[in-house]
C-alpha cells in the first residue's frame, strides 16, 4: 500500500518482508533520514552518525551525552 500511495505515507515500520521493500522505498526513506545507503545508516563513523542512528531507531530517545555515544561508536 506504500507503494500504492506514497504521498500518503510519512512512516512506516518494515520486518520480514524483503519481497515488498522495493527500490523505491528503499531509497526515499534513506533519502528522507539523510543517508546515501543502509550500510552508512547501520554502520555510523562519526558520533553524530551514532546519534541519528539511535535517533531514528528509538520513538523518544532521552537527552544523552556526547561521552555514551563516543563510547558506542569507540566499542
Amino acid at each position: 500500500m506504500a507503494e500504492m500511495f506514497p504521498i500518503l505515507v510519512d512512516s512506516m515500520v518494515i520486518t520480514c518482508s524483503v519481497v515488498a521493500l522495493t527500490e523505491s522505498i528503499t531509497c526515499a526513506g534513506l533519502q528522507r533520514i539523510g543517508f546515501s545507503s543502509w550500510a552508512h545508516y547501520l554502520i555510523p563513523e562519526t558520533v553524530e552518525g551514532v546519534k541519528k542512528l539511535l535517533d531514528v531507531a528509538f520513538y523518544k530517545l532521552p537527552w544523552i551525552p556526547d561521552f555514551v555515544y563516543r563510547d558506542i561508536l569507540e566499542n
